[in-house]
């Protein structure tokens, strides 16, 4: 018997796989309990977060880019929907 092709929406990965890990990570702990910060796994080896200061400025980098990426995927989604073509084929004919 042949194989079946692969799903073709693959969303489900992208919400279940970091939540996996987090949980495994975690032990099954709240999100957002007393005693990390969401998104804290405790993983810095070049030691971003020395001084406070700096802590601070790396999260409201990160807040930033992740909102210029979220209008990014919109933008994406937008034009897939107009064209009808994908996000990957947009510029093809």
């Amino acid at each position: 018997a042949p194989l079946e092709p692969p799903p073709t929406d693959p969303l489900w990965q992208f919400v279940f796989a970091p939540g996996l890990v987090e949980f495994i990570t975690y032990g099954g702990k709240p999100l957002l309990s007393d005693d990390r910060a969401p998104g804290d796994f405790g993983f810095d080896p070049l030691a971003f977060s020395a001084s406070e200061e700096k802590l601070k400025l790396y999260q409201m980098k990160e807040l930033k880019h992740c909102r210029l990426a979220m209008i990014a995927i919109a933008g994406m989604y937008a034009q897939s929907v107009e064209t009808g073509a994908g996000v990957f084929g947009a510029g093809t004919a």
